[in-house]
């Protein structure tokens, strides 16, 4: 069984009641080798329950298309790649362990792939399309200070094709549940 652990309106240092079982959740799935794949919130609760730490993000809000830099493909060469970025917390210290797989002079640890355990976390957002990016940059842009949504731009897949290769490649074997 995979788990994917998506955005959320609170943060993952709220004092709810969910918070900590969720982050005994999380040290459990990865002390069992079981895949995760965190989005957004689910990516600061993923480096929280495994030794990271998350704040507010210093540069405020990231609304909008960023660029980032990786190196996940494979090829050794880094590319940029503009993926859909809505979020005003993000994971400052990643966890031991972590290799950061994308980054952006304003998100340092924009993605991380956990060496210890199948586990992938992303802090931008592959599900949205542009359309719908366009549509919650102008309902929510005005409140986290959005710069808008360039006529040109595009959502770059690179994200949804990291979760869907991980994804295929942790697949686990009959025997696991």
């Amino acid at each position: 069984m995979r788990r994917l652990l998506t955005g959320s309106r609170h943060g993952v240092y709220d004092d709810l009641p969910w918070i900590g079982p969720l982050k005994a959740f999380i040290r459990d799935a990865a002390a069992m080798q079981r895949p995760v794949v965190g989005v957004c919130f689910g990516h600061q609760i993923i480096a929280e329950a495994l030794g990271g730490r998350v704040e507010k993000a210093a540069a405020g809000w990231r609304v909008g298309l960023e660029t980032y830099t990786t190196m996940l493909d494979g090829n050794g060469a880094a590319r940029s790649i503009a993926l859909p970025a809505f979020h005003q917390d993000q994971v400052v210290v990643p966890p031991p362990g972590a290799e950061i797989v994308a980054h952006s002079p304003a998100c340092a640890h924009a993605a991380l792939r956990y060496m210890q355990a199948p586990v992938l976390s992303l802090q931008f957002h592959p599900e949205f399309s542009r359309p719908y990016l366009a549509d919650l940059i102008a309902v929510l842009g005005k409140q986290a200070e959005a710069p808008g949504l360039p006529a040109n731009a595009t959502t770059d897949e690179t994200g949804m094709r990291w979760i869907a290769d991980f994804l295929a490649e942790t697949q686990p074997s009959a025997s696991q549940p």
